[in-house]
């Protein structure tokens, strides 16, 4: 479970199972049916309002922006099926398809794409990825309440042609526009339902799958779009995406034919896989980071970058990586993760240090900062149900308090309940978090962090690294920015604000008869790229 907060909840969706649509396929021919596992619960079907892992993964198959993602990472058209660049590299045009249509028959237009960026930016929304669109003229101030959402550089040149503009030369933006905040939104739905347009019983949308049905919290039913500008060579009738935050509960089910594709996979069983199941196993680096997150604006570690730096030190990532999570996990001492191309991470100064050096040197801050064994510190660390998080956190507590007599409260919540305590604060002193990569460029970790952002958990604030992803924002030389970028990593680990732990591995399960389930860098796969083999067709 890595990325974030997602903001709505799915309350206003009515338990049970309501049919929405029907199947695409004939009289007579079998129903092809996907049934993926999410890591847990969705948060929200609203593409401006979604920024966890689940609800993505599932409003990638409802949903599609100007551009999608091929299987190593990169933009690649999609709604919009060609586009073009200014000279200055601050003025996109893009052209849509004239075929696509929404779940309901409607023509796809251009008002509707700059409706959903501008809803991606409206404070009203409070969109938590809202920070993704900065690059676009006016969002920064949109985002903060000093323009209206419609001052954003986003227009419709007539009903089949978006104009972008930027604030400075973003040459990513293609990659960004495949993210869920800048989907288009059906208009007539969002003028009839507003807030509501996404409940089960409204939701109209452009992917290649429409929303059949919710049943509570153990399956979301999708069904072919009949639509979808590429419906002809959208080859799986129907996905199930069944909930299941438990990683053994997915291999059971996996096993018992339940499952065709797993979201990942039991550390412990990590081994016994790859010898019992290796034709069923994927595996590959994630562009990720899971790391703790200090609460920089309340308790004991607010103004205590020393008592900071002395947990962080604590850590033996080694042995978490390779003793408690056992799955090909690396240490992470830096917060941004190899394998971005051209990026060489900050790494923390004592990363090469002794483990006895290590553990001296947190000691000593320790007392420095008035604690000891007869006045512990005692701090409350906040996790989710998720199976690795929660080991983390297990392990994490029991290092501090062998190496510094911490007394640690664990708080384990659901994971939609997690989603809406690591934004209060007063509740907590540490949490277990972690953030997936939207697109492979620094400066989509690092945005994370500004002052302003909604995903800023710690709460840091510094002006100094501010104004040094605005500089990079502006800088036209490639290996200039990358050093600024590199300097405003540096800021965020030498504040301590967070302590970067291990990067994930993807690791999950995948039915033999499952062909095109291929996982980009991001960790994405896209049910409409999926097949079954002639010979392992699922029916239901």
């Amino acid at each position: 479970m890595l990325r974030r907060l997602a903001a709505v909840s799915i309350a206003t969706m009515a338990m049970g199972l309501t049919v929405l649509g029907c199947s695409r396929h004939q009289p007579g021919q079998p129903e092809t049916v996907l049934r993926r596992a999410l890591g847990g619960d969705i948060s929200s079907l609203d593409p401006q309002r979604a920024a966890d892992d689940f609800s993505e993964e599932v409003l990638r198959d409802l949903f599609e922006g100007l551009t999608s993602e091929s299987p190593d990472g990169e933009a690649v058209p999609a709604l919009a099926e060609s586009w073009s660049v200014a000279d200055d590299g601050r003025t996109y045009t893009f052209a849509l398809r004239r075929t696509a249509r929404w779940s309901n028959g409607d023509p796809v237009t251009a008002y509707e794409v700059v409706l959903g960026m501008r809803r991606g930016v409206d404070p009203a929304v409070a969109s938590p990825a809202a920070s993704l669109l900065r690059p676009i003229e006016h969002a920064t101030e949109i985002i903060a309440g000093a323009l209206q959402p419609d001052t954003l550089g986003v227009s419709a040149d007539g009903p089949h042609a978006v104009v972008i503009r930027l604030s400075h030369a973003t040459p990513y933006l293609p990659m960004l526009l495949a993210r869920c905040v800048a989907f288009p939104v059906h208009g007539p739905s969002v003028r009839k339902f507003g807030a509501l347009f996404a409940a089960q019983a409204n939701l109209v949308s452009n992917g290649p799958y429409s929303l059949k049905a919710i049943a509570a919290t153990t399956k979301i039913s999708l069904i072919r779009n009949p639509y979808y500008w590429d419906s002809a060579r959208t080859p799986i009738d129907r996905v199930d995406h069944y909930p299941v935050a438990d990683a053994g509960s997915q291999l059971l089910r996996f096993r018992s034919g339940e499952l065709d594709v797993t979201s990942t996979l039991p550390a412990a069983r990590f081994n016994w896989a790859r010898q019992q199941m290796a034709a069923e196993l994927q595996v590959r680096p994630r562009l990720a980071v899971v790391y703790l997150a200090f609460n920089l604006q309340n308790g004991p570690l607010k103004n205590a970058a020393k008592l900071r730096e002395a947990l962080s030190l604590a850590i033996d990532r080694n042995a978490l990586t390779g003793q408690v999570l056992r799955a090909g996990e690396v240490a992470a001492y830096a917060f941004l993760p190899p394998g971005i191309p051209g990026y060489v991470p900050a790494t923390v100064s004592w990363s090469t240090e002794t483990t006895e050096g290590r553990l001296a040197r947190s000691r000593s801050l320790y007392r420095e900062s008035g604690f000891s064994g007869s006045h512990p510190l005692s701090i409350r660390l906040l996790h989710s149900e998720d199976e690795a998080f929660r080991n983390v956190a297990l392990a994490v507590a029991a290092m501090w308090k062998d190496v510094l007599g911490v007394e640690t409260e664990l708080q384990q919540r659901e994971f939609k309940t997690f989603l809406v305590e690591r934004r209060e604060r007063w509740k907590w002193d540490v949490l277990v978090s972690g953030w997936g990569a939207d697109f492979q460029d620094p400066i989509n970790f690092l945005e994370v962090f500004r002052a302003n952002s909604a995903a800023n958990e710690p709460g840091f604030a510094n002006a100094d690294y501010d104004d040094i992803l605005d500089h990079a924002e502006s800088e036209a030389h490639a290996d200039v920015r990358l050093a600024l970028l590199a300097a405003a990593e540096r800021r965020l680990t030498d504040a301590y604000a967070v302590a970067p732990i291990y990067y994930p591995v993807l690791r999950r399960l995948i039915k033999p008869s499952v062909e095109g389930a291929q996982l980009n860098p991001m960790g994405h796969n896209y049910s409409r790229s999926m097949t079954f083999s002639a010979a392992g067709r699922s029916v239901k």
